[in-house]
């Protein structure tokens, strides 16, 4: 979807700003790895509240944002 939203772009800096915020997606989701994946401990240790409330809320807002732009490529409905 990266290009997709890319080329909606109304100029060059929001060009670059989308790559910043595909990349900070990106990160966010490599970082919550450490909790699936790599505590390498028995009992695994789960996030704090607040970490947990910010990550869904910007994990919603990112897909809210996908969504849309993913919609901007489906043939529109006669």
């Amino acid at each position: 979807l990266k290009p997709v939203a890319k080329k909606n772009a109304i100029d060059e800096i929001e060009e670059k700003v989308i790559d910043s915020v595909f990349e900070g997606i990106a990160m966010m989701v490599d970082g919550l790895h450490h909790y699936r994946h790599g505590q390498g401990k028995p009992e695994p240790v789960k996030p704090s509240l607040s970490l947990a409330i910010y990550v869904l809320s910007s994990t919603a807002a990112a897909i809210r944002w996908l969504v849309e732009i993913d919609k901007s490529r489906q043939p529109t409905e006669v």
